[in-house]
């Protein structure tokens, strides 16, 4: 090809190139008007939040009250059936049930078998507050948690049964805290189960930090006031607050670093 033929060819498309450039317009760029914001519209956002994390806070509690009564519901009368077919046939073979009117057999029973029951459970504890008596609980247990299906099954129970027993007996616990563990920054939920001294001025706090979702189990520490965040929670809510994970809490802790009215009689060593 002639060179002036590409130098024509050349100039022509740098030319339409100038005009595709000169026929392009950018686009106008418009600012959106913004929406005033007024001094409630934070507070209007958090609103809903708060009513579901409220509503799911009921339907929780509602299930922590239901669902124990229902299982205890169940157990006793598991416990109560599988004892009347044991007591029914000694019954039936005493003479005294010819006294019992047929319409009343069966109220009867169950009657005995509560008797029974609660005389077993009487026996059962009264042999425990013995050495003898414990050491052949000890020995049950470990034979029991060697079994492989049994032992998921006592192991689940037995830790339901001190998670309640726990949280029944309270009077232990003398106060919710909330102390800075396992590392500076992060707090945990502590309970004061006492106060020693170290032989100067000082009053030391024995701790016992629960584990969650399980406050059965957890750790012990010897710690001075001034570590030690108080709170006015009692020990139901924290309780609660360990076994749902959080998902049952309040929504505001107040915290002091003094404990109110100082130390109580039994906190003091």
């Amino acid at each position: 090809m002639p060179t002036r033929t590409v130098t024509k060819n050349a100039t022509a498309a740098f030319c339409l190139t100038l005009a595709n450039l000169r026929l392009y317009t950018p686009p106008t760029l418009t600012e959106t008007p913004r929406t005033p914001r007024t001094p409630g519209m934070d507070t209007e956002k958090k609103l809903p939040h708060r009513k579901e994390k409220r509503h799911r806070h009921r339907l929780v509690s509602g299930l922590f009250v239901i669902v124990p009564l229902w299982i205890t519901y169940l157990v006793v009368h598991a416990i109560f059936s599988a004892m009347a077919v044991v007591v029914e046939p000694v019954l039936q073979a005493l003479p005294i049930t010819r006294f019992v009117p047929e319409m009343w057999r069966d109220e009867a029973i169950f009657f005995a078998s509560v008797l029974i029951f609660l005389a077993l459970v009487y026996t059962v504890g009264w042999v425990t507050t013995y050495v003898l008596g414990r050491r052949m609980v000890t020995l049950g247990e470990a034979i029991i948690l060697r079994i492989p299906f049994v032992k998921s099954i006592y192991s689940a129970a037995k830790q339901v049964v001190d998670t309640v027993s726990m949280t029944s007996k309270n009077t232990s616990f003398k106060s919710v805290i909330l102390i800075e563990f396992p590392r500076p920054g992060i707090r945990a939920i502590g309970f004061v189960t006492g106060a020693i001294s170290d032989g100067t001025d000082r009053t030391l706090y024995k701790i016992f930090i629960p584990t969650a979702p399980n406050p059965t189990t957890g750790f012990l520490e010897i710690v001075e006031e001034k570590d030690l965040f108080w709170t006015d929670l009692p020990v139901e809510e924290a309780l609660k607050m360990l076994v749902s994970g959080g998902v049952i809490s309040p929504d505001r802790i107040e915290t002091r670093t003094t404990q109110a009215g100082g130390p109580s009689a039994d906190d003091r060593p």
